[in-house]
Parts: C-alpha cells; sequence; structure tokens
C-alpha cells in the first residue's frame, strides 16, 4: 500500500502553507506528495519550494489553467500509488488522518473508496458545525439502498476521501464539464453505482475553511449541477421511483437556501430546472407561482432574522487556525460533543455559507 497525496491549488499562496504544515505533520510519513498548480499567478511556486525539505518526496507539478477537475485528474495520472488522497490547499488534515486510513484499508481488504467527517470553521477559526449530520450511520460495503447512496455521496468531500488508484481506472476520470463544481460528487456517484466497496468514517479528522472564494458558495452553479447528476447518472435506475422520492426530498431542502439568495426571476428559472428533472411537483409549482408575489424576499427577511438570532443568542467556539496540527485537532475533540448534538445540516451551509 503506498499513498499519493495530491494538493490542487490555484492562487491560494496565502493557504498553501497550513495545507503544507498539516501534511509534514503526518504520524504516517510513507507517501509521495503531488502539488498541482493550475496555472497560479501568485508565488505558489515560492511557497512550494519552501516546504520541499520537510517530505520525502514532493513533486512540483505546473500546468495552464484548466479547472479543478482536469488537475484532479492530471494528479492522478502522474500518481504512483496504490491509493490517492486529495487535499485542496484550504483545507487542513488531522495529524492522524493518513494513518488512520491507512488503517481502515487494512482491516477491509476489499475496501475502495473511504469517507471522513468534517469540521467547518470559518477563517476567524469559529466552528460553523459538522459535515456528517447527527445520527449519520457508519457504512461498510458496496451501498445498494438509495438512502445510503445520497446519504454517502452528498457527505463526502474530497478532502476527506481516500481511494484506491484502480477504483479511478475502473471508473474513468472526474468530468471537466462542470463550470463550477460537482465533479467530485458525479464521480462519487459513479463509483457508487459501479458497485465500489465504500466504508463512511465517524471520525472528525478534516477542518474545511470557508471564506469568500470557495466554489461551493455559488448555491445556484451546484444546484444546476446536481440536477445535471441526477438526470444524467439517476434517472432511469432500477430503483427510480425510489431515488427520485429522496431526489424530491433533497430539492426541497435547498429551497429556503436558494430562495433567500436569489431574486425572484432567477429563483423561477432554477425551480423550472428542477421540475424539468423530476416532473411536474405541487410544492415546486407552489413555490415559483409565489415567487411573483414576494417568497423570495420573505425567505431573505427570515434568513436575516436567524443570522441575528444566531449573533445574540448562540455562543461562538473557535479553533486557532495558527495553531500546531496536533493543538488544532485537539482543539476540535473538545467541541466533539456539542457539535453531535446541533441539528445543523451541510446542505444549508453549501448554499447558505454564514458570513464573516
Amino acid at each position: 500500500m503506498k499513498f499519493s497525496v495530491i494538493i490542487c491549488t490555484y492562487n491560494y499562496a496565502h493557504f498553501l502553507p497550513d495545507a503544507l504544515r498539516a501534511v509534514a505533520a503526518q504520524t504516517f510519513s510513507d507517501f509521495e506528495l503531488l502539488i498541482v498548480d493550475d496555472g497560479s499567478t501568485d508565488n505558489t511556486e515560492e511557497v512550494v519550494r519552501q516546504f520541499f525539505g520537510q517530505f520525502r518526496h514532493c513533486v512540483y507539478l505546473k500546468k495552464p489553467h484548466t479547472g479543478l477537475a482536469d488537475s484532479r485528474n492530471f494528479g492522478i495520472r502522474r500518481a504512483s500509488g496504490t491509493h490517492i488522497a486529495f487535499l485542496d490547499a484550504d483545507d487542513l488534515w488531522s495529524p492522524e488522518y493518513l494513518q488512520t486510513m491507512k488503517s481502515l484499508f487494512e482491516t477491509h481488504p476489499l475496501a475502495e473508496l473511504v469517507s471522513a467527517d468534517v469540521l467547518i470553521v470559518q477563517t476567524s477559526g469559529t466552528i460553523v458545525g459538522p459535515l456528517y449530520p447527527p445520527g449519520l450511520p457508519a457504512l461498510c460495503g458496496p451501498i445498494t439502498s438509495s438512502r445510503d447512496l445520497f446519504s454517502f455521496f452528498h457527505y463526502s468531500t474530497p478532502s476527506a476521501l481516500v481511494l484506491r488508484k484502480s477504483l479511478y481506472e475502473r471508473i474513468g476520470p472526474l468530468e471537466v464539464c462542470f463550470p463550477v463544481s460537482g465533479e467530485d460528487w458525479d464521480w462519487v456517484l459513479r463509483a457508487i453505482l459501479s458497485g465500489a466497496f465504500c466504508i463512511r468514517h465517524r471520525q472528525k479528522l478534516v477542518l474545511y475553511r470557508l471564506h469568500g472564494s470557495n466554489l461551493t458558495t455559488q448555491a445556484d452553479k451546484i444546484f444546476e449541477a446536481w440536477l445535471w447528476i441526477y438526470k444524467k447518472r439517476l434517472r432511469g435506475q432500477p430503483v427510480d421511483r425510489e431515488i427520485k422520492v429522496d431526489v424530491r426530498k433533497q430539492i426541497y431542502r435547498w429551497l429556503p437556501s436558494l430562495l433567500a439568495n436569489y431574486p425572484a426571476a432567477k429563483n423561477r428559472q432554477l425551480i423550472a430546472e428542477a421540475i424539468e428533472a423530476v416532473g411536474q411537483d405541487r410544492w415546486l409549482s407552489a413555490a415559483r407561482f409565489l415567487t411573483y408575489f414576494g417568497l423570495s424576499r420573505a425567505a431573505k427577511f427570515a434568513r436575516g432574522m436567524k443570522r441575528f438570532h444566531r449573533r445574540i443568542v448562540k455562543r461562538s467556539q473557535k479553533i486557532d487556525l495558527a495553531a500546531a496540527p496536533e493543538l488544532m485537532f485537539a482543539a476540535v475533540s473538545k467541541f466533539r460533543q456539542d457539535t453531535e448534538r446541533s441539528k445543523w445540516h451541510p446542505l444549508n451551509w453549501l448554499l447558505h455559507p454564514p458570513r464573516e
């Protein structure tokens, strides 16, 4: 078993040192590190060269700017490892991340795709919440039910995924057609549908840092990518009726945040695309009709009141992102009990990220 760690970066020289320190702090150090620079115009190369001496095998690969999906494919093609671990340049790993993943693959020799939990923080260190919602069960094996299918690929993020390179070779590269994001969801879903042996690990081993330039803050593009994935990958599957029920539930959950973030005309367009994907739906049709009578403004007002209540009532919990990785994740364990009890849902973060 050999790990290839791939960091893709584009003009993130200000975040990259934290990610590299987290990789250098790994308790398991027998890996190769490939840093794929997607045509950055900042001092990314200078930052990388400052860290060369901290890794046994570190390769800096600079290429023309073609987007994140193509950069991930570029890195995987040049990786020599049997297992691929991604780390986005603005995210942070626990020092035990690679060792924990290695142990899971050793314990389950058939495993092909492993996902861990994530704690989401703002750039100030304020904790937003965990990626996994409370009560999300552990999972080990091929995924056969619609419920497990949605819960696995919805609650996974590249920085917390490790995959066998043989699985990538079987499934094929990430799609490069997504204008913003969604290629990771699409690839994980393709792996699930192919019968991949998946493991969901509940330990919080990654910090996802929220900031203004996250790709996932573009809610409308993410929503449209999700509809494209459903139409291309899921519509017409043998359990299509069961899947369609879950798809509708997901759309209902996205709707309040879409309404609060976009003007009425844009919301009518997005709802129309959802109806085209899943068929006529009385709740979606009603929501589209009510956008003519102030529904978007009402949703925006409700969002403002929710933010106000959160600032007044909820005490913020923070992590020092400038601390050593082992100290940061020691702090994560202290917040675990509180975050497990929260009712926060990751889709609210994707479509309605907190503003600092």
